[in-house]
C-alpha cells in the first residue's frame, strides 16, 4: 500500500510538476513555523553571541591617572597627606604656646611679653583646611601640572604634590611666612636674653651664702 501511495505521489508530481513544488514548499514552511515557534526568543540572541566576533561590548572602568582629569581625594580612596596634620598640629602649638608665655608673663605682673595673632594662625588654617587638606578637596588638569605631577607619578604622589602647592599658594596669599619671619627675630632676641637672665640668676643663687 505504501509503494502504491508513493507511485501516486510520483507520477502527480510529474504531471502536475510547479503545484506539487508549491505544495512541498508549502509543507516546509509550516514545518518551519513550527520549528521557529518551539525555540525560545532569547536562542537568537545566545546564537549571535555565540558566533566568534559577535561580542556583547562591556563598558570598564578606565583607572584615574594624573594629568588626564581632575582628582579629588575621596573618589581616590588615598589618605591625606602627613603635611597637613603637621601643619595643623604646629600652628595650633605656637598658638597654645604664645598664650601660655604671656600667661606667665600676666600673672608676675608683667604684662605681655610678646603676642602671635590667633586670629592670623586661625585663618591660615581654615582656609588649608577648607581648600587644600579636605576629602573633598578637587585639583584640575592644570592643577597637577602646576605642581610638578607626572604620567609617572603614583596617585599619593601627585596628590602630595598637588597638597603642597596648595598650601603653599594659601601662604603666599596670607603671607604667613612673612609674618612669621617678622615676628621671629623679636622673639629669638628675646629668647637669648632670657636665657642668659636666666643663667645668671642661677650663678647667683648659687654663690649666695
Amino acid at each position: 500500500m505504501m509503494m502504491r501511495n508513493t507511485i501516486l505521489i510520483l507520477l502527480v508530481c510529474v504531471l502536475f510538476g510547479a503545484s506539487c513544488v508549491g505544495a512541498e514548499q508549502s509543507t516546509v514552511d509550516r514545518k518551519v513555523f513550527q520549528v521557529r515557534s518551539v525555540v525560545p526568543a532569547n536562542s537568537q540572541a545566545v546564537a549571535a553571541q555565540s558566533i566568534p566576533g559577535n561580542t556583547v561590548p562591556t563598558l570598564q572602568k578606565v583607572p584615574a591617572k594624573p594629568l588626564v582629569a581632575p582628582l579629588e581625594f575621596r573618589s581616590l580612596n588615598v589618605n591625606l597627606p602627613l603635611l597637613c596634620e603637621q601643619i595643623k598640629r604646629a600652628t595650633r602649638e605656637i598658638q597654645d604656646k604664645n598664650v601660655a608665655v604671656n600667661k606667665v608673663s600676666h600673672d608676675s605682673g608683667h604684662g605681655h611679653l610678646y603676642y602671635y595673632s590667633a586670629q592670623k594662625f586661625t585663618e591660615y588654617r581654615v582656609e588649608i583646611e577648607n581648600n587644600c587638606c579636605n576629602s573633598d578637596a578637587s585639583f584640575s588638569v592644570q592643577d597637577q601640572y602646576a605642581a610638578g605631577c607626572s604620567a609617572n607619578d603614583t596617585l599619593s604622589v601627585c596628590m602630595e604634590k598637588l597638597t603642597k602647592n596648595c598650601i603653599r599658594k594659601v601662604g603666599q596669599k596670607k603671607q604667613i611666612k612673612e609674618y612669621v619671619s617678622e615676628k621671629q627675630g623679636p622673639l629669638n632676641e628675646m629668647h637669648d636674653k632670657t636665657g642668659q637672665l636666666v643663667n645668671e640668676v642661677k650663678h647667683f643663687m648659687a654663690i649666695l651664702p
